[in-house]
């Protein structure tokens, strides 16, 4: 099985108080989680290409009980980081399991102004043939609360904290 990041939640962790409170949260939720029983790796069914928008490219999760222990983690992780005061109970969007494969908005970063100005949309038929794409199995087995800000340039983000499932 392969490894692969996404954000199960985006919040902003402005200043060492909302950060101590992300981590203060992260901890709530892994003892929740051994409380209840739902500790241990999560093995989701990868199969499908899809779109936001036709702005951002995904693989989607196939919708078994991987899907739904997922979904339940999801909703566990909002409610601990509502709870402590530093996510919104609502952004307006459902929770939608998936693996980022392209984003548009990433397609033109550090090109001249103007340069793919005319592109509104990934074209459907760039990529039609892999709608049906089979992606294999993907195993998760630890939430990571990471800094989006001070990324270095093709590099993975740094990791604040991480609770093993």
């Amino acid at each position: 099985m392969d490894s692969v990041q996404d954000a199960l939640i985006v919040m902003p962790l402005d200043g060492e108080d909302r950060l101590q409170a992300a981590k203060d949260a992260l901890e709530a939720l892994q003892t929740a989680l051994q409380d209840g029983g739902q500790h241990g790796p999560l093995t989701l069914e990868i199969a499908g290409l899809s779109d936001f928008r036709r702005q951002v490219l995904f693989l989607e999760v196939v919708k078994d009980a991987g899907h739904e222990r997922l979904v339940a983690l999801s909703e566990a992780a909002r409610s601990h980081f509502v709870n402590a005061g530093i996510a919104d109970g609502d952004d307006g969007r459902p929770f939608t399991a998936h693996i980022t494969v392209a984003k548009l908005s990433n397609l033109f970063k550090g090109m001249r102004r103007g340069h793919g100005a005319k592109l509104k949309g990934i074209p459907e038929e760039a990529y039609a043939d892999l709608v049906g794409i089979q992606g294999g199995s993907v195993c998760v087995s630890e939430l990571q609360l990471c800094r989006m800000q001070g990324r270095e340039k093709a590099s993975y983000y740094h990791v604040e904290a991480s609770l093993r499932l």
